[in-house]
């Protein structure tokens, strides 16, 4: 990429991206106005930085980096970045491929002899696009427990190595930590160098980012900053993790200026060619052929119109951020050390701003009456053969892909108009000359379809609790830092994720103990205080709190 010759140009690009809009919007001010809304002086806090081909256009810090001893948050700070490590051990393993050392359909025991595959075939590019089948270990029940201990790599391998397969290799995608401890592993063992010293040698030191570590919770780092989560409802220091357990999936640190440094020397092409980066960028499939979201070491997506290379991290209480975007050759970072304010649309909103698209808005709640309500109940048909349902439960509306699908619920706008809070998907229920609804219109985008309503009355489900044995199951159950909340509500047991953003589905019986809601199924032991939690082939369980 060509070096812009002239202060003019670059003058130019400040004033066209970040000048005045035509709609006279500054969109410095509007960054600054997102940020100033969560992060008090006073708070643990954020740092923002935005580039555009290569040239610095925003770079804000806010809040507070240590609120105990009173340290400023500033935009050169060093965060943990979590899992933004994965593009870096996928780039040294692009970079041995390159030394032609390894290949990428090299199967992972011509490396780690006694992996027990049973008789699959893993291979390194399984491994980089979460399509292994290998559990994560971080799904393990003990994880809170074992992250906070220091491992041996051949140790922490043996954690997760004999735990079953998920799927066979290729045929899922399930993003999995323990696939970026194995390629570290491989990392070493071709380079004969710690993955650390790897990593310092052949990035960091050749690409000057004097301000990234290998983590090390005991290490004395100029300018680290302190984590921050809540316990209940009190914000404490979070505590850090083992690195060793992290590795080369998380362990990583760095700055904001550092990883545009990073980026922009790989577009560059200044460690892997330009044949290996788009190998990076791709978005690979299944054995099927289905699209998986993710190359290696990037999601892989489209944000407002245009593609979007982006990755992010979450580890002990940091939230870090960053993506690009390639045809408009914006650079975005967010480093955050408060993980439980995040925004998860912030990153959307701050990038619309950069590329100058409107940011889209959820239109304002109101409340709408009940009696209302009650005539947009029914079933509604796309087709003969596709139905969708519109249901009540309590003075809540929601809608329904099938009779045990998952229940979504709808946030009114106006009388007839709805919305959901974690789509841009909106429902207008349509009426005829007398008053009589007649049907929706659905709009995603510039997508829309009309629905007709076939009948005002749902069908039954076909196994039905009566309401005593439905009472059992209401409680609070907890799996590491998970809340799951079952609730009853006019006759439906109802399911809350609470450490989502309080997503609540309904849960249908199949049996006396088992409950399905789509593809998410729930079974509870007989005494109802454990609870085991299957969703396509990830399975958990939890414990009765409450």
């Amino acid at each position: 990429m060509k070096a812009l010759k002239s202060n003019k140009i670059v003058l130019l690009i400040c004033l066209l991206l970040f000048g005045i809009t035509s709609q006279g919007k500054n969109p410095k001010k509007q960054i600054d106005n997102l940020l100033k809304e969560s992060y008090s002086k006073d708070s643990p806090g954020i740092v923002v930085m935005v580039k555009k081909s290569g040239k610095e256009i925003y770079k804000k810090a806010f809040g507070m980096s240590d609120t105990e001893l009173d340290i400023p948050m500033k935009t050169d700070m060093v965060f943990q970045i979590g899992s933004v490590t994965k593009q870096f051990t996928a780039v040294s393993i692009l970079m041995l491929m390159e030394q032609r050392k390894l290949n990428l359909d090299d199967d992972i025991t011509k490396f780690i002899e006694d992996y027990p595959t049973n008789g699959n075939k893993i291979t390194i590019h399984h491994l980089l696009t979460h399509t292994s089948g290998i559990k994560d270990f971080s799904d393990l029940d003990d994880w809170d427990t074992f992250k906070m201990n220091d491992y041996k790599l051949i140790d922490l391998i043996n954690i997760f190595k004999n735990e079953p397969i998920n799927f066979k290799p290729g045929e899922g995608h399930q993003y999995c930590n323990s696939g970026y401890i194995l390629l570290g592993s491989i990392i070493e063992k071709i380079s004969g160098q710690t993955y650390e010293n790897f990593i310092v040698e052949n990035i960091f030191k050749p690409l000057e980012m004097t301000n990234s570590y290998y983590g090390n919770k005991n290490r004395e780092i100029e300018n680290r900053v302190t984590g921050y989560q809540k316990k209940d409802d009190t914000v404490v220091k979070s505590n850090l993790w083992s690195m060793s357990i992290a590795y080369a999936a998380g362990a990583l640190m760095s700055t904001a200026e550092d990883l545009s440094i990073w980026n922009q020397a790989l577009i560059e092409n200044k460690l892997i060619s330009n044949e290996s980066l788009k190998k990076a960028y791709t978005n690979y499939t299944l054995n099927n052929g289905d699209k998986i979201g993710y190359g290696y070491g990037w999601f892989i997506e489209e944000m407002h119109g245009t593609p979007n290379f982006w990755h992010g991290g979450h580890i002990a209480g940091f939230i870090t951020w960053e993506m690009y975007f390639p045809e408009d050759d914006v650079y975005i970072a967010i480093l955050s050390n408060c993980s439980y304010k995040f925004d998860t649309k912030l990153p959307e909103k701050i990038a619309a701003i950069a590329l100058n698209k409107p940011i889209k808005e959820k239109p304002e709640e109101i409340e709408v009456d009940v009696e209302i309500l009650k005539q947009y109940v029914g079933v509604y048909n796309y087709d003969d053969t596709t139905s969708r349902y519109i249901k009540l439960i309590g003075n809540k509306i929601y809608y329904q892909k099938s009779l045990t699908g998952l229940t979504m619920e709808l946030f009114a706008s106006s009388e007839n108009t709805f919305f959901r809070k974690k789509s841009e998907s909106t429902l207008e229920f349509t009426k005829d000359d007398n008053g009589i609804v007649k049907g929706f219109l659905w709009n995603y985008g510039d997508k829309k379809e009309y629905a007709l309503k076939t009948a005002n009355l749902l069908p039954q489900h076909n196994v039905v609790l009566d309401i005593e044995s439905l009472e059992q199951f209401v409680g609070r159950f907890e799996r590491k830092s998970e809340l799951f909340d079952f609730e009853l509500h006019d006759n439906h047991l109802m399911m809350k994720f609470v450490s989502s953003d309080d997503v609540t589905y309904e849960i249908f019986p199949q049996s006396e103990n088992t409950f399905i809601a789509g593809p998410l199924k729930v079974e509870f032991s007989d005494d109802k205080n454990t609870m085991t939690f299957y969703h396509d082939e990830r399975v958990f369980v939890t414990q009765r709190i409450e």
